[in-house]
């Protein structure tokens, strides 16, 4: 889905139960309502997220194809945005929430976690299996 082409102007998106949806482009900066791609099955791509400002908890429920996001873009990370996204492999933060979002994967995968800082105020952080 391409939000700017598709005339989808609204700020806080959300495409609740899409099982079909692989890619979502962000042409602006928006919010995710909760649950807002939530058993989004197929997603495995998110174009642009760093224009995403905010998320609400379990934006990304059950999306069990994602494996990469770049929230470079958060401002504010609420508790359990990440949650129930098993294949979860990279996400891409601003510096200042970084304890926030280490906190909340330590707390929800039993997975090795390393950090990289990538620019002055953007790190990765990497999720390994063990």
């Amino acid at each position: 889905v391409d939000l700017l082409n598709s005339g989808y102007n609204k700020l806080a998106i959300g495409f609740y139960s899409n099982p079909n949806l692989k890619q979502v482009i962000f042409p602006k900066i928006c919010n995710i309502r909760d649950a807002g791609f939530y058993q989004c099955y197929s997603l495995v791509e998110i174009k642009n997220s760093h224009n995403i400002k905010r998320l609400s908890g379990s934006s990304f429920l059950d999306c069990i194809s994602l494996e990469r996001i770049d929230l470079s873009g958060l401002t504010i990370y609420d508790k359990g945005v990440l949650y129930g996204i098993p294949n979860l492999k990279e996400v891409i933060v601003q510096e200042r929430i970084q304890l926030d979002v280490l906190t909340d994967l330590t707390a929800i995968y039993n997975k090795r976690i390393t950090c990289t800082k990538i620019s002055k105020d953007l790190v990765k952080i990497k999720l390994i299996d063990i």
